[in-house]
């Protein structure tokens, strides 16, 4: 009997310490950047958790012991059967109880109802249209995350129980007063926070970074800066190696940008590495908008300067004179075009000058595009 009960003690033993976990990862917890949420079980089939809270929308996906090696997804929400290395499955904001079966693959998020009051974003900045709803998981602190302002003006507003506005004077931050005029809010991309209590709120610039092997690693996000309220975002002077990078919004993946072109191209929300060369580049920018990159001005590339010279045209350059604000192309042809473009993607100036007025331009970065022979050349220029 002594020997039988060693037996079971060491089972149990055994059993405990190699014990698996299943856990929730998503682009909630940056895909493993935080810990998974932990799930628990009898039987080792049937798992589950309890207020689970999904602060954004995106992808979500069960794993065993936060490794990758077992993982399941699904294509439908909130129910659905999850097959081993699925895609991630379509994960709405809110708060839930969630079960998994290992064995059948069925799961399913059935959302907490609460009593919360019900608060959103209203006013000019999305031209009056329907209200943005700003999530909470404590009745007190509110939250959007990557909310687009197209214009000026906005109110946070209360629709259950009790219709209630507040406005303010202040931007991007304050303290909000009922019945208010709307915040002066300007254009941009910003996460919102709005305390119901004390009824302070706070409209941050969503930063955008520049990750990836060409960069500085998958790990690393390197932050651009903006000065538009997060429409358009700079790096400067900055040296990529051979690989690939990305654009990625509040250092997580729920929102990125691919392309396939370089130096300048077209984004795609989620598309492929955009392929990097070696270079130190005095310029790489990124309109969220427009969607428009560019990786312009490769300072140390001497092998980039022979391929200029080489060719009658290449040889084309656009250099600003701040004495007297005029632009001065230098192009050996006798003929070209030159089209130029602010930071939005608008050409505000097309011309067969080799030297223009550019008085009237607002500060800033600006590209051109010099066509001639039926070649092209791309640069930059800043206007102070």
């Amino acid at each position: 009997m002594k020997k039988l009960f060693t037996l079971v003690i060491m089972a149990g033993m055994y059993y405990f310490g190699h014990s698996q976990t299943m856990g929730i990862v998503g682009d909630f917890s940056n895909w493993g950047g935080n810990p998974d949420v932990t799930m628990t079980t009898t039987d080792g089939i049937e798992w589950e958790a309890k207020d689970v809270s999904l602060p954004i929308d995106g992808g979500v996906k069960f794993r065993l012991d936060q490794d990758w090696a077992n993982n399941w997804g699904g294509a439908s929400w909130p129910i659905g059967v999850a097959q081993p290395g699925g895609d991630n499955i379509p994960s709405k904001a809110g708060k839930y109880n969630v079960m998994f079966n290992q064995q059948t693959g069925e799961y399913s998020f059935t959302e907490i109802k609460t009593d919360y009051d019900e608060v959103s974003l209203v006013g000019g900045f999305n031209g009056n249209g329907d209200p943005v709803s700003i999530i909470t998981f404590d009745g007190i602190n509110y939250n959007a995350t990557n909310a687009f302002m197209a214009a000026a003006g906005v109110r946070f507003k209360r629709t259950a129980p009790v219709e209630t506005t507040w406005g303010g004077t202040q931007f991007p931050s304050g303290t909000a007063v009922e019945n208010a005029a709307e915040i002066p809010s300007t254009r941009g991309y910003y996460n919102v926070s709005f305390n119901l209590n004390t009824l302070a709120y706070n409209f941050e610039t969503v930063p955008v970074t520049l990750i990836g092997d060409g960069a500085e690693g998958w790990d690393t996000d390197i932050e651009m800066t903006s000065t538009d309220g997060g429409v358009t975002h700079y790096l400067y002077n900055y040296t990529l190696q051979e690989g690939d990078v990305k654009f990625r919004a509040n250092n997580g993946w729920a929102t990125n940008w691919g392309g396939a072109g370089f130096p300048m191209g077209d984004v795609v929300p989620g598309g492929d590495n955009i392929p990097v060369e070696d270079g130190t580049y005095e310029v790489i920018s990124f309109n969220r908008f427009t969607g428009k990159y560019y990786f312009g001005g490769d300072v140390n590339d001497e092998s980039l300067s022979a391929r200029q010279n080489a060719n009658p045209i290449l040889s084309g350059l656009a250099y600003p004179s701040p004495a007297t604000d005029r632009l001065n192309f230098s192009v050996n042809a006798p003929e070209f075009i030159a089209s130029i473009t602010d930071v939005t993607g608008r050409t505000v100036l097309t011309t067969s000058a080799k030297s223009i007025d550019i008085q009237a331009l607002n500060s800033g970065v600006y590209t051109y595009v010099i066509e001639a022979k039926g070649m092209r050349i791309y640069g930059k220029f800043v206007k102070n």
